[in-house]
């Protein structure tokens, strides 16, 4: 019998993405109260309704209304079933991810902790970074939003210099510009995003040269603005990543990992994901391990300081 494709065991009820959404909430925060969940999940409270119903027909949550202070007030709270649902959906998630990153050509897809790094380093190495051509101003597909305020056309780094290799939008469907040949073949994250709601998003390499090493063009950093439907969206996301490695400071959920060179002369490839409201956010720098995690933290900076002042 031919082995299945991880996506083929995810479950409707729970892969829809508010559900999912609803799911996340609950096992990170516990019960909670229709109006917080509802918020949370920037839902109306008939489409809320609706989602939550599938989930209590199906055993995964349990619905309580109860008087509190005269007011009537109805507690969400993850089941047995639930809890167990939702642990199985991130175990194929990662399945997905892992399955990503050996069609990305790596033989360490079975770290699942780094392995949507993993996959969008070989991406990197797939760019056309020989043309230095910029493809800023692609339609991106079907969505015509201008997003190219998400990501710095040249970040400002203590210590090194990002010149510019290529950026574009990122449409609905996850189509990247020219340059980026291999990103829009990844059928797993493509799946992934969408069920979460993509709307688009924007992307942008860079060399980064280190001082007196103006000629030494190794080093390379990538970064990914993705805007999802919702906060909750991100954070599903989020959820079936390993725990972070790297700290980055003042950056709430941060995901950060490193992983070391797999030879003599192989640069170490350094990772951030992080979520600022409805934006999810990867940034990776393939380089020597001293020059790839300040690098990333310059650029983690660079992009979660302005996201952040726009969502205020």
């Amino acid at each position: 019998m031919a082995e299945q494709e991880p996506e083929s065991g995810l479950r409707e009820v729970v892969h829809q993405r508010v559900r999912l959404g609803v799911l996340a909430v609950l096992d990170r925060r516990g019960p909670c109260t229709f109006s917080q969940l509802r918020d949370a999940l920037g839902q109306s409270d008939g489409g809320l309704s609706r989602h939550l119903g599938v989930l209590e027909q199906h055993g995964y949550i349990t619905q309580e209304k109860v008087f509190e202070n005269r007011r009537p007030r109805t507690w969400i709270q993850l089941s047995a079933a639930g809890a167990e649902a939702f642990r199985e959906e991130q175990e194929l998630l990662t399945k997905l991810l892992a399955t990503a990153s050996s069609e990305a050509g790596t033989d360490r897809a079975e770290d699942s902790t780094a392995a949507m790094t993993i996959v969008f380093a070989a991406l990197l190495a797939e760019t056309d970074a020989g043309t230095g051509q910029d493809t800023k101003g692609d339609e991106g597909g079907d969505d015509t939003i201008d997003r190219s305020t998400l990501v710095p056309d040249v970040p400002v780094l203590t210590g090194w210099r990002a010149e510019p290799i290529a950026s574009g939008p990122v449409s609905a469907r996850y189509d990247f510009p020219d340059a980026y040949t291999g990103f829009a073949e990844q059928r797993e994250q493509r799946l992934m995003f969408m069920s979460h709601g993509l709307r688009g998003g924007w992307t942008a390499t860079w060399h980064i040269v280190s001082p007196g090493q103006d000629d030494l063009r190794q080093d390379m950093a990538h970064a990914i603005v993705l805007e999802l439907a919702g906060a909750a969206d991100c954070a599903s996301i989020l959820a079936v990543m390993g725990p972070s490695t790297l700290d980055l400071p003042g950056v709430p959920g941060a995901r950060g990992y490193l992983l070391p060179a797999n030879g003599d002369g192989a640069p170490a490839t350094a990772v951030a994901w992080f979520s600022v409201e409805h934006y999810l956010v990867s940034i990776v720098v393939t380089a020597a391990a001293d020059v790839a995690v300040p690098v990333l933290e310059g650029l983690v900076s660079e992009v979660h300081v302005p996201l952040s002042t726009r969502q205020s």
